[in-house]
């Protein structure tokens, strides 16, 4: 079939509706639905939160079947420069052919590929069950479309209320209020379709030829899962991955092989960076929604780029920072990895399964002691973050610490827990410093615990008096029950 327009509506119709082109995630929905009728052309198009039509009223002499092909996105800025090149008392005829979409004008042509049998959703019936939902008809103010592009800056989200037809809406945001009165004239005259109903009647006719019963809620196609590659430019986009990360490596750290200190360490502080990163992206967002916006922008350039390595090895020494010995003493430290693992004491026996806390049974064979002092270097630094960054450590941390080493006095932890210590002490010191932000309290009792002369017993007197519920014995270690400990004897007798 075929359709003529004149090119200059042909041109607005495109504008109107291009700002809501669905991303290419989701195909179907990745450029303009061109959609004929016996009255009307119309020009749609969606990202599954917004749906905008705009239409013109043709000259009633297309040809054949109704007409109802998607524009790819991808040719569309090509289309809109080819029609503002057309004098406007010329119309653009518009047919199809095999694989094509053609537009066709007296002096040129132009075609453009396209799917024949891609589906899109029926716009007509979602619109249809919006504007179908009940509500007040008295509530329709008209609001000028420049005067409601300037609450973009107060948030990603706002709200309004409409109080009355003629009055002011209210507009609220976080920290954010304001007003926006109704416009009554649109430039030279009083503002079509007074009423909703008046509007409702205006396409009605159109509106019918949809499914009852749709929503945008649950009838949107959803979006592709993205390549595995692909980095996400939105802020909504960035926290839902780096949540999944943590959640991911948390599983992962879980199931590891005890034995592989190396996997344990990688999966704990994979989780503890994507963590961080969440928390400093949130705490971004609160404070400046636009810059958090930016910054997500320019980290997904970079990261398509992949040449933020050599960045950050510029920013470091620009900073003040030696990246030469960062990686010096990193190489060391694999050179030294082989006569560690061969100095290493078999693998303790499987701790239970994950989500039980020591149930009585014969307990975990007792850790070695805490290993040497750290070389005097590395200590002082060490003990320099001891000194004004470690929290205040309590007591049932202190027991598992002491647990970890075999001290008098420590009780045994979860899952979860014993394999995050193996992998901080795996772990050399940078990724130490990198697990510490996400489990300070635990970091700074194992790093007193290894380094601090007075380390055990320190953590043994905030450990207080843990004794045997039967025996009373204090020497530990401990099992059963968080606040029912018994001592190995006593848990071999009541096995």
């Amino acid at each position: 079939m075929s359709v003529t327009i004149n090119a200059h509506q042909l041109g607005r119709l495109i504008d109107k509706v291009r700002g809501h082109i669905g991303s290419e995630y989701t195909e179907v929905l990745h450029g303009i639905r061109l959609d004929v009728d016996s009255t009307y052309l119309y020009a749609v198009a969606t990202d599954r939160y917004t749906v905008a039509v705009a239409r013109y009223r043709h000259d009633g002499e297309q040809n054949g079947e109704p007409l109802a092909r998607t524009v790819p996105a991808s040719y569309l800025r090509t289309l809109r420069e080819w029609i503002s090149t057309q004098e406007g008392q010329f119309g653009v005829t518009i047919s199809t052919k095999v694989g094509r979409l053609v537009f066709a004008t007296p002096h040129t042509e132009m075609r453009i590929p396209v799917t024949d049998s891609q589906e899109f959703p029926d716009w007509r019936g979602l619109i249809r069950g919006v504007v179908n939902q009940p509500g007040s008809e008295e509530l329709f103010p008209a609001l000028n479309s420049g005067f409601l592009a300037r609450w973009a800056e107060a948030g990603d989200n706002i709200r309004v209320r409409v109080a009355a037809e003629d009055k002011a809406i209210a507009v609220f945001a976080d920290d954010f209020i304001g007003a926006q009165m109704p416009a009554r004239y649109s430039g030279v005259s009083p503002v079509k379709q007074q009423t909703f109903g008046e509007a409702q009647n205006a396409w009605g006719w159109t509106l019918l030829q949809g499914a009852d019963g749709l929503d945008m809620a649950t009838d949107m196609p959803a979006e592709q899962d993205r390549p595995y590659y692909e980095t996400d430019t939105s802020v909504p986009g960035t926290v839902a991955s780096l949540l999944q990360q943590t959640l991911r490596s948390t599983s992962d750290l879980l199931g590891a092989p005890s034995d592989d200190s190396g996997a344990m360490a990688s999966f704990a502080i994979a989780g503890v960076n994507a963590w961080s990163a969440y928390r400093f992206l949130a705490a971004l967002h609160q404070a400046d929604p636009r810059l958090a916006e930016q910054v997500v922008g320019e980290l997904a350039e970079e990261l398509d780029a992949g040449d933020f390595s050599e960045t950050a090895w510029s920013i470091a020494e620009a900073a003040g920072h030696d990246p030469q010995k960062w990686h010096d003493d990193y190489e060391a430290h694999l050179l030294r990895l082989p006569a560690m693992g061969a100095a290493a004491p078999p693998p303790a026996a499987s701790p239970p399964p994950p989500g039980t806390r020591s149930a009585p049974g014969p307990p975990s064979p007792r850790r070695g002691p805490p290993p040497p002092p750290a070389p005097r270097g590395t200590r002082h630094l060490l003990e320099s973050h001891m000194s004004t960054e470690t929290p205040t450590i309590a007591p049932e941390t202190a027991r598992h610490v002491l647990w970890q080493y075999g001290a008098d006095g420590g009780y045994q932890p979860g899952t979860g827990t014993q394999r995050l210590m193996e992998a901080i002490d795996a772990a050399d010191m940078v990724n130490v410093e990198r697990l510490r932000l996400g489990f300070p309290e635990l970091v700074g009792a194992m790093l007193a615990a290894k380094n601090d002369i007075d380390g055990i017993a320190r953590l043994q007197r905030i450990a207080g008096g843990l004794c045997c519920i039967r025996c009373s014995d204090t020497d530990g270690p401990f099992g059963g029950a968080p606040k029912q400990p018994l001592c190995e004897r006593c848990l071999k007798a009541t096995a």
